[in-house]
């Protein structure tokens, strides 16, 4: 169950040059498929990239 909205941490974070250069990379090389950010205390952990595969 979702947490009442008074109760929701807020943070102020921003994501790195660096972190960002990584994601475009990442999109730019996807043409089907999904990538998921993890994200730990406002700080991106670790990036998943699923590739879907289309045989005609």
């Amino acid at each position: 169950m979702a947490e009442p909205k008074e109760n929701i941490k807020k943070t102020n974070h921003t994501v790195s040059e660096e972190d960002f250069k990584k994601i475009f990379e990442i999109v730019k090389g996807v043409g089907y498929g999904s990538i998921t950010l993890i994200i730990h205390e406002g700080k991106i952990v670790q990036i998943e990239k699923n590739i879907k595969m289309r045989l005609t």
